[in-house]
């Protein structure tokens, strides 16, 4: 049976699925990064310190006869290049380097990694001071305006997560409003007739009941998604019964399923309350009761068992549908990932996911192919949700 397991509490909205076999080793090339991640090696960072200096001391030694005794010339050039180029500690190795050729090239006694002179002495600590202070403050602008390009990069993700978000939501949204507007005109015309078809009018007024219902559920996801992409999911915890909470999830989807004729039954076996957002949690409950029953076929089941565990209380959704390939489940949590494009946007799982993982809990998918699928995951009792996150039990199954 494959099984894929949703990672632990994290809000990195790159929701896509790792494969479980890491992928074989191979040789390194530079052709393979970006100048980014070239620049944050550590071994490029201070390689380019030590190849810089040494070229700041071939030049020097070059023109030392042609100019003012003046050892310090190219080298505090060659340390503001480092530390721009790698921050503050390339910068240091760069002034460390530098003292080291200038007392071995420029300082009497020449050739000797001495200095005989007290002056020179000071003057070369002087100089390291000054390069010192250069490669903290070189290191500071460079560390400030790498936070400042990675808020303008996350902002430009966000920006076009909720760009890409929004114009699916409005595609979708004209499905369920062109059915509205619809039914309302057929609603309209059968009730101006002599002698109502009653049945007729009950059906549109469902119909547009469901189209509402999906409308409404596509701007609440949108809504969720915009927060994700911001970097939160808000939570909000109080006590409840999960005998209750289950109870009204059931009810939530109970016509559903037997509009569809899928059995849908609860199993519960839980004596402890749960310290969760309700409302959130009957989300993540329709959502996956939902998708059981769309994907489970007439005459087939849909369970839904609630039962204590070590780490909280345990909720699974098992249904007898046609399964999930081992292709889907690599990356059925990432977001806009949808079976049937009909159907949604792809947003469903995605969120319950983080809003799941916002608990302290994980959620967690086992299917076979032809037999069915079950979602799973843990929400702490109340007691144990007041620990420490790194106190708490493994909710991992």
């Amino acid at each position: 049976m494959a099984s894929v397991v949703s990672k632990g509490p994290s809000h990195d909205d790159r929701a896509a699925r790792e494969p479980s076999d890491l992928p074989a080793a191979r040789a390194f090339d530079l052709r393979d990064l970006t100048v980014d991640q070239i620049r944050e090696r550590r071994v490029v960072r201070y390689g380019v310190a030590v190849v810089i200096t040494t070229v700041a001391y071939v030049i020097q030694r070059a023109i030392w006869p042609y100019i003012p005794p003046s050892p310090q010339l190219f080298f505090y050039p060659a340390i503001f290049l480092a530390a721009w180029f790698g921050g503050t500690g390339p910068g240091l190795a760069a002034t460390f380097v530098s003292c080291v050729w200038i007392a071995h090239g420029f300082l009497p006694p020449e050739g000797f990694f001495a200095v005989s002179d007290a002056s020179d002495l000071l003057d070369l600590g002087l100089f390291a001071s000054v390069a010192a202070g250069i490669s903290a403050a070189m290191g500071r602008l460079r560390a400030a305006l790498r936070r400042e390009r990675a808020a303008a990069r996350e902002a430009e993700l966000a920006r076009r997560a909720t760009e890409a978000t929004w114009s699916m939501i409005a595609h979708d949204l004209r499905t369920p409003l062109n059915v509205i507007q619809l039914s309302s005109s057929e609603l309209e015309r059968r009730l101006q007739d002599d002698e109502p078809d009653v049945e007729r009018a009950e059906r549109a007024v469902q119909v547009i009941q469901r189209s509402t219902t999906r409308a409404r559920d596509l701007v609440q996801d949108a809504m969720d998604a915009m927060r994700l992409a911001g970097g939160a999911m808000p939570i909000e915890r109080d006590s409840y019964d999960a005998r209750e909470l289950s109870a009204e999830a059931i009810d939530a989807v109970n016509v559903l399923a037997q509009r569809k004729g899928v059995r849908l039954s609860m199993r519960i076996d839980v004596t402890r309350t749960i310290d969760c957002d309700a409302p959130r949690v009957l989300q993540v409950l329709s959502n996956l009761l939902g998708n059981a029953i769309k994907f489970t076929p007439a005459g087939g089941q849909v369970v839904l068992s609630v039962e204590d565990a070590l780490a909280g209380v345990r909720f699974a959704v098992t249904d007898t549908g046609r399964g999930i390939s081992d292709e889907e489940l690599g990356a059925i949590f990432a977001r806009y990932w949808t079976r049937d494009r009909a159907a949604g946007i792809g947003l469903g799982l995605w969120i319950a996911k983080a809003i799941v993982e916002a608990h302290g809990g994980t959620l967690t998918v086992r299917s076979r192919l032809g037999e069915g699928s079950t979602f799973s995951f843990v929400l702490p009792t109340q007691s144990a949700a007041h620990l420490p996150e790194n106190e708490r039990p493994s909710s991992t199954w």
